[in-house]
């Protein structure tokens, strides 16, 4: 047992030195301002998919110049795409379960509106569920900051008073901008306590 938690611990030691850049969070920056400056509209499609396809290939160039060459490169496992698209699934549809269970018990469940009113907390709850994956990858407790923000914004945004999905909206652009100058603040500190390796 007690070497099971010790192998635990050094692949949650190599997930977080291999995460440690900032690039994560500035992807999923930029993915949630994309999806908040594009909502509503015929783009946001795109706001989805091509970060998908993009951003492995953005991220791979910026380390293999920036990260690399300071800290080294390993291949970490990771799960395979169906078990993640089973989990992301799955945790989706019980969120979205709970929520129409909570409406019908309102009395709201064919009330557009309460849909609209909500939305930024079904949105906050959502992504709670990377965010505690990713904190069971590498035991930072950044994850859990980022959740606890996630939930209490949503709810804010929620509470507050917006016409149609303008609460669900600045909610993207609210947890992308915390996101992208968490992201950028970890990548200076990265660059300034790994100076770049000689050859």
């Amino acid at each position: 047992m007690k070497q099971e938690i010790n192998l635990k611990e050094i692949e949650q030691k190599a997930y977080r030195d291999s995460n440690q850049d900032g690039l994560m969070e500035i992807m999923i920056g930029i993915l949630l301002t994309g999806l908040g400056a594009t909502f509503g509209s015929g783009l946001y499609v795109f706001a989805i998919l091509l970060p998908i396809f993009l951003f492995p290939y953005f991220m791979g160039a910026v380390r293999k110049r920036y990260t690399y060459p300071r800290i080294g490169y390993a291949k970490l496992p990771t799960d395979g795409p169906k078990k993640t698209a089973k989990g992301m699934f799955g945790y989706t549809a019980v969120v979205l379960a709970l929520m129409v269970i909570c409406f019908l018990l309102l009395g709201k469940v064919k009330d557009a509106a309460a849909y609209k009113k909500w939305s930024p907390a079904l949105m906050g709850v959502l992504l709670v569920g990377g965010f505690l994956y990713a904190h069971g990858k590498s035991g930072s407790v950044r994850y859990i900051v980022f959740s606890l923000l996630s939930v209490g914004f949503g709810l804010l945004f929620s509470i507050m008073s917006f016409e149609s999905y303008n609460g669900l909206i600045i909610n993207f652009f609210v947890m992308g901008g915390i996101f992208i100058v968490t992201g950028f603040t970890l990548f200076i500190f990265f660059l300034h306590k790994n100076p770049k390796l000689a050859e």
